[in-house]
């Protein structure tokens, strides 16, 4: 709704850029007003204009002046309610600078150093003859308004509505006696509700209906967007860190605490994969390459990986099969036996002793092993 005010020399007009979801309607005015009493009894001011804030988002009050004079006239725009200071900000929305400067021109040259300064404060301007322009007040008060409602004490119950005027003092120029235009607007603060969608729509233009069920959103939403993304926790990149040590007990998993989270997470999430080839050299690979970070050189022979593992254990000594001096050695190396290398990259650092248990933990109970990091 547009709230219009219009003197002799002056036209003030607000209107809201921000449509609400439903029409607000007033809760009660929980505090005094800090502004003078004047502007409630001496006028007859018109039906303020209403604008509603949500937390986390800008709304937008548009601001119109109109000279309805012959006469240039200098304008101070102020704001003043019972609301915070930093929540709104006065913005120009039109090019003043050309008017300033034609403005001063056309008076006396007392006036043309004036401009530099006024300039600088969107809420100072000059309009010629029957010019129009336009000023914002933006709006914006923190996401987390609610939450902070909600540690207010009991015997105090929070504000969720506001009232304020615009104050503008216009004086024609040359020093022309100083007049004041007012007008009155109220400031509503309101949260989206999702439920009012399913309601039919001659109940969702009902603001109160709106707030109770919000009451409702706000308990059960959170629940609701849990369950939405269930599949999210069961995920080991994408669950949450308190949720790890969960999905890794159900697998049978033993987290590392010496590694990062981000390799724990892909332990986890290989645990499957890494007990399928346990006891193997693809295995034992997989598993180094996650805790080293060493690359898997699937595409190398074995003498170039930068893991390398290598198996020296010959056939076992058979009756009938092998023979003395040519297929068996008496006092030869270790019965299945292998050797473990790993090459470090200068951007790594190899844990050697994470490295040995883990070797000890997958090295099959018949085997023995050699570790060399270079």
């Amino acid at each position: 709704m547009t709230t219009t005010h219009e003197r002799p020399n002056l036209r003030l007009q607000l209107t809201p850029l921000t449509l609400p979801d439903t029409p607000p309607q007033p809760i009660r005015w929980q505090e005094d007003l800090p502004l003078s009493t004047d502007w409630l009894s001496a006028e007859s001011l018109p039906t303020p204009t209403t604008l509603v804030v949500y937390p986390g988002e800008v709304a937008e009050l548009l601001i119109q002046l109109e000279n309805l004079t012959s006469q240039v006239m200098q304008l101070e725009v102020t704001v003043e309610g019972n609301f915070p200071s930093q929540w709104y900000q006065i913005v120009r929305t039109d090019d003043r600078l050309r008017t300033v400067c034609l403005g001063f021109l056309a008076q006396a040259h007392l006036y043309r150093f004036f401009f530099l300064l006024l300039e600088d404060n969107p809420a100072q301007t000059y309009l010629l003859p029957h010019e129009k322009s336009e000023l914002s007040i933006l709006w914006q008060i923190q996401a987390d308004f609610f939450e902070f409602q909600g540690q207010l004490p009991q015997n105090k119950s929070p504000q969720l509505d506001y009232v304020g005027q615009v104050r503008v003092f216009s004086q024609l120029l040359p020093l022309a006696i100083r007049e004041t235009t007012k007008v009155r607007f109220n400031v509503c603060i309101r949260s989206h509700s999702l439920y009012s969608n399913f309601l039919p729509e001659i109940y969702r233009n009902i603001d109160f209906i709106g707030r109770l069920l919000n009451i409702f959103e706000q308990t059960l939403e959170p629940d609701v967007n849990i369950l939405n993304s269930l599949w999210a926790y069961f995920d080991p990149m994408l669950t949450s860190e308190q949720f790890l040590p969960f999905l890794a007990h159900w697998l049978g998993w033993r987290l590392t605490p010496s590694l990062s989270l981000q390799q724990q997470r892909y332990l986890v999430r290989q645990a499957i994969e890494l007990y399928r080839w346990r006891g193997t050299r693809h295995g034992l690979r997989l598993y180094l390459h996650l805790i080293t970070g060493l690359p898997l050189d699937e595409n190398l022979p074995e003498s170039k990986k930068h893991i390398r593992i290598e198996e020296t254990f010959s056939k076992r000594f058979t009756i009938g099969k092998t023979s003395i001096g040519s297929h068996a050695l008496i006092g030869g190396g270790q019965p299945n036996y292998f050797k473990v290398t790993l090459t470090k990259t200068p951007s790594l650092t190899i844990d050697e002793a994470l490295v040995r248990q883990i070797l000890e933990q997958e090295t099959p109970a018949f085997c023995t092993y050699e570790l060399v990091v270079n």
